[in-house]
């Protein structure tokens, strides 16, 4: 007994190829048919994907929708720090500009009359201390004399000392007029002194007490000619302090020239002593 669904032996080369091409023709119909059922299953993946995928966004959109307050309160909560942060940020801004118009310090400070007052312009500027504001010395508050007498050429140097026998403060500056004289009270003899020009002039302030000086030279009479010089006894020299018509008196006994056209005596200014 044979079997229906076993193959039977080819009978020749024709039947062989008959048979091949029909197992051919069936192995394409089965591998289309295997392909058709793929494609299908692709398709409707395809399709419902989409649908599957709005559905979803739809459910979300009617929940979200369904809700309203979950999405307010999220809202409201997320404003409310905002708002405290802009206080926060303006809360310091604002503090230290309060201040800024409010500040009057250089109003009244400026011009008021602490800056002026009496104690910045008082005697520290005006008072006896400075140069120039002692009065001068009148001659009733000095005494006049010559001492340290030193011998050159042709002429005798004295320091001449002019001392305050006051009370009170004052100031010398300049030349004293110095001339000879026959008595105390008597008439000039011969020319003045000659001012020596090589010494600066400066202001001496004399507390009671102190002294200020000045080089005196009395030249040799001898050294000029004698119908010109015309020699003369005198008593001693008359002295008038710097800035001043009144005179002082220094005892002195010896000869000058009576001639003014020989001067035998040159005085320096006053210096400190």
């Amino acid at each position: 007994m044979t079997n229906p669904d076993r193959p039977t032996t080819p009978t020749s080369t024709s039947d062989m190829l008959e048979r091949t091409r029909r197992r051919a023709e069936t192995l394409r119909r089965r591998r289309r048919a295997a392909l058709s059922g793929v494609a299908a299953v692709v398709v409707a993946t395809a399709i419902a994907i989409p649908v599957l995928t709005s559905s979803s966004h739809r459910g979300r959109q009617v929940g979200v929708l369904g809700t309203p307050t979950s999405i307010t309160r999220p809202s409201s909560s997320t404003t409310a720090p905002a708002a405290a942060t802009s206080t926060s940020q303006t809360s310091p801004t604002t503090a230290p500009a309060g201040p800024t118009p409010a500040s009057t310090t250089t109003g009244p400070t400026t011009s008021g009359p602490t800056t002026i007052g009496p104690s910045t312009t008082g005697p520290t500027t005006t008072g006896p201390t400075q140069p120039g504001t002692v009065p001068a010395c009148a001659t009733s508050q000095l005494r006049a004399s010559l001492t340290n007498p030193s011998g050159a050429a042709g002429s005798v140097g004295y320091t001449l000392v002019l001392l305050n026998t006051g009370t009170t403060t004052c100031s010398l500056r300049g030349y004293p007029g110095v001339s000879y004289v026959n008595s105390n009270s008597g008439s000039p003899i011969g020319a003045p002194a000659l001012r020596d020009s090589v010494t600066p002039i400066v202001t001496v302030d004399l507390a009671p007490g102190k002294a200020a000086q000045a080089l005196l030279l009395e030249a040799d009479p001898l050294n000029f000619p004698s119908n010109t010089c015309q020699l003369t006894n005198v008593a001693g020299l008359r002295v008038y302090p710097p800035n001043q018509t009144a005179s002082l008196f220094i005892p002195q006994a010896t000869h000058a020239c009576s001639g003014a056209g020989d001067p035998d005596l040159q005085v320096s200014p006053v210096q400190p002593s």
